[in-house]
């Protein structure tokens, strides 16, 4: 049997088939993503993009190698570096940077034309001008009417050449900042790398999928052991025809008569309690990659996630009979202060090994103590402190005080962190949690500190706030997965498997290759971002809304002006006691925490009550729950035999469901430049 195992990973087929991919995604997501609103290129933390890419790179390309000529067939370690670039590539173009960072810069000026008190506002706050682009005026009443802004905001009909010079500034001004942002992530990755990956043993559900396609089959064979699988394919043709079949209906319905994939109870619980209760209780989609990723997860994981859900509607038709009111006002407190909570609790889990990466970084290595592999813990741990301190000094520089500056710092930092375990944990595809960073200064002025922090500060949290409150993507997820994959792929090697030189040489040989992905990506996705929003002015669909339409109106609003508007107005607007709830949140979160690592027996995980009440998990609670049933009944009837054979078939559902995705966004996009009736067809919740 040939051995290619030795190979060295890091090739030019290797990346160059990463840079591919990172480009082909970069480029083509602003388009299909806001122009045609189609599925989304990447959309959630299990990105179809990239699902799509390197199945028909297995299929097309290395299952015929392999079986005809597997000298030249890729490796798992070069199919593990590629993919690992795409993950990486995958958080930058849409709703973890690009959806935000090119709006957030025109938006709030453009919205001053019709909104007074936000108009007030920035002429409020010393705006650092080099955040924005090169604008004509000396201030927000001469630039909301400036080309760059009505152009941007509309489409660009003007006979000259569109400004795109007066982007650089900001280009490179806000690179600085998502530079020192992803590297300091990238530094704390190599540092609890080992106490996520081997102490804990998360179980990293997404992770398991997405090897199932970067695993490269054995020499002669087409396929690797998961896609040798006849219930593979089994399932993966089902899910594929079915997705075909309605998206057929959807331009044809009087040909292809719809296969319903959904339940509609609304007309049935219509009544007290029922119409208490939100309506994705009543009405609930089978989303099939959902249930196939719950398929993979702890039982007590997936079994939390829906009961939980169930359980908050319980309460809130309670609610609603008792009071005639089944809101829940202090739910995103009570959210925030459980995801502090749990941020220290991964922090207590852990001690021992932070302990351990402080020693090394002020006294060095010694003999027998495991030292990094991806870099060593001293240079992780100066790094991220590095990286950090760019942070702090960029904002600092940008108009926020100092102090001001290391809290959102740290905030925006926790809350990638928490949102990677989060993932790590339960594979959500969204997990719809985050921290706020405006909320520290509301929430410290309600306590009686009238002027906790500056108007500056405060503007520049609901900038970033704007920016990175979309959780659907995130670097943090994408970075932990990209090394979760190398881990099985790259270090494959028996004599790669310990922290010693040649494996940080390798390690520190993918991070640059990370940062260089970072960097291609980042001015690839800002420039296809530009052109789109000054190109197209409206959707290409039926309904016709703005281009990016969630950007431009709901996410400045409510993420960034009105809660900045709060603070300088001491508007205190609640129905709650926020404090309350977030200390009531923290300590519901820590009992949950101390039972789950306690007691064996104990059924319910935190993370559950983390998500509970989010849209995300509104929409997946039905899947979650088929697939908590799936894995129930095999267990219970099969035994480990049937759930293990029965893994092969849920990838097949996830798979098949991607192709499919990514057919019909490739027929959306063709279909839409020919000028031709174009219907988007949607596989997974926007």
């Amino acid at each position: 049997m040939l051995d290619t195992s030795q190979r060295y990973p890091i090739s030019w087929r290797s990346v160059t088939l990463g840079l591919v991919g990172v480009l082909i995604i970069s480029l083509i997501t602003p388009y299909n993503d806001y122009v045609l609103k189609n599925t989304y290129v990447v959309g959630n933390n299990l990105p179809l993009g990239a699902m799509l890419l390197f199945f028909l790179v297995a299929v097309f390309i290395n299952a015929p190698m392999s079986r005809y000529f597997p000298r030249r067939a890729l490796t798992s370690g070069e199919l593990g570096v590629a993919f690992g670039m795409v993950l990486i590539g995958c958080a930058i173009p849409s709703s973890a940077l690009m959806r935000y960072l090119p709006p957030s810069l025109i938006y709030p000026i453009w919205q001053a034309r019709s909104n007074a008190e936000g108009l007030r506002l920035l002429e409020s706050v010393d705006i650092a001008r080099w955040l924005l682009p090169d604008f004509e005026g000396e201030g927000p009443r001469q630039w909301m009417n400036a080309p760059i802004v009505t152009g941007y905001a509309g489409r660009w009909t003007r006979d000259e050449p569109v400004p795109y010079r007066a982007w650089i500034r900001p280009i490179i001004t806000w690179g600085i900042y998502v530079g020192f942002l992803y590297g300091a992530f990238l530094c704390l990755i190599s540092i609890f790398r080992r106490q996520w990956y081997e102490n804990e043993r998360l179980p990293f559900p997404l992770a398991s999928i997405q090897l199932a396609l970067v695993e490269a089959p054995e020499p002669r064979r087409w396929f690797n052991s998961t896609m040798s699988s006849r219930w593979f394919w089994i399932c993966f043709f089902a899910f594929f025809g079915l997705h075909m079949w309605n998206g057929l209906a959807n331009y044809w319905p009087k040909y292809f008569p719809p296969i319903p994939t959904y339940y509609d109870l609304r007309s049935v619980l219509s009544e007290v309690p029922w119409r208490y209760a939100d309506g994705e209780l009543k009405m609930a989609y089978f989303y099939p990659t959902a249930a196939a990723i719950a398929f993979f997860l702890p039982g007590a994981v997936s079994f939390s996630l829906w009961f939980f859900y169930v359980l908050f509607q319980a309460y809130k038709m309670s609610m609603g009979m008792a009071s005639g009111d089944a809101g829940t006002p202090g739910q995103n407190d009570q959210i925030i202060g459980g995801l502090f909570a749990y941020t220290l609790v991964v922090l207590w889990i852990g001690r021992h090994h932070w302990m351990l990466v402080l020693r090394q970084a002020f006294r060095g290595s010694r003999p027998g103590e495991p030292q990094g592999r991806y870099l060593s813990y001293r240079s992780s741990f100066w790094g991220f402190v590095l990286c950090v301190s760019g942070m702090v000094t960029w904002m600092w520089l940008a108009g926020a005080s100092l102090g001001g500056a290391i809290i959102i710092s740290l905030t925006i930092l926790a809350a990638l962190f928490i949102v990677a375990r989060i993932v790590a944990e339960t594979g959500l595809l969204h997990p719809g949690s985050t921290f706020l960073p405006t909320r520290n200064w509301l929430m410290l002025q309600y306590a009686g500190w009238q002027n906790p922090t500056t108007l500056n500060t405060t503007f520049l949290s609901g900038h970033l706030q704007m920016i990175h409150h979309d959780v659907r993507e995130t670097f943090s997820v994408f970075g932990t997965h990209a090394i979760k994959v190398a881990d099985s792929t790259v270090y494959r090697d028996a004599s790669m498997s310990s922290d010693q030189a040649s494996s940080r040489r390798l390690g520190r040989q993918l991070l640059l290759l990370f940062v260089g992905v970072i960097l291609i990506g980042y001015v690839t996705s800002f420039s296809a971002h530009l052109w789109v929003e000054y190109e197209f002015a409206v959707q290409k669909r039926p309904d016709a809304q703005t281009v990016n339409e969630y950007s431009s109106n709901w996410a400045v609003l409510n993420h960034w002006t009105n809660p900045t508007l709060d603070f300088m107005n001491n508007r205190q607007n609640y129905r709650h006691n926020p404090i309350l709830h977030f200390v009531g949140g923290a300590c519901t979160t820590v009992f949950l925490a101390v039972m789950r690592l306690r007691y064996v027996w104990w059924p319910f995980h935190p993370v559950a009550y983390l998500c509970v009440g989010s849209w995300p998990l509104g929409q997946l609670w039905f899947a979650i729950f088929l697939g908590w049933l799936a894995r129930t009944l095999a267990l219970r009837f099969g035994g480990a035999k049937l759930y293990t054979n029965a893994r092969p078939a849920m990838v097949g559902i996830i798979v098949g469901e991607a192709v499919a995705g990514g057919f019909w966004l490739i027929a959306g996009i063709l279909v839409s430049m020919s000028g031709a009736y174009f219907k988007p067809v949607k596989i997974l919740p926007d």
